[in-house]
């Protein structure tokens, strides 16, 4: 699942996700993504960090205080090349501009086709 607010940016993601073979769920808010969490857990979110609504941030709290959503790989994606971000959230981040071979390595890690994901 993608949550980003700016909506071409979270079209050629998901784009890029869906011609790798994944399906790829939509949310441009932190609410619809909840929303959209109580239907089907995704293998791996992808959530930008700055959003109106509701933020990555706000998403990322709300989703570790909710036992069924504990054990979703996270990775935040932002535009503030904060290094220290990451380790701060506990969660990787992608730099925007999104490096799609490392978009690439991250879905192969967490939602491989025909297989489990590797442990984290």
């Amino acid at each position: 699942m993608i949550v980003e607010d700016d909506d071409d940016l979270r079209q050629a993601v998901a784009e890029v996700i869906e011609d790798q073979g994944y399906v790829c769920r939509h949310a441009k808010s932190g609410i619809e993504a909840m929303a959209a969490l109580g239907l089907e857990l995704p293998d791996l979110l992808l959530a930008d960090l700055v959003m109106p609504i509701m933020s990555g941030i706000d998403l990322l709290s709300r989703l570790r205080e909710h036992p069924s959503y504990l054990y979703i790989p996270v990775t935040a994606m932002t535009a503030a090349n904060d290094r220290m971000l990451g380790v701060k959230l506990n969660v990787p981040v992608l730099d925007k501009p999104i490096d799609l071979p490392v978009l690439s390595q991250m879905l192969a890690r967490y939602c491989p086709l025909g297989g489990n994901p590797q442990e984290a």
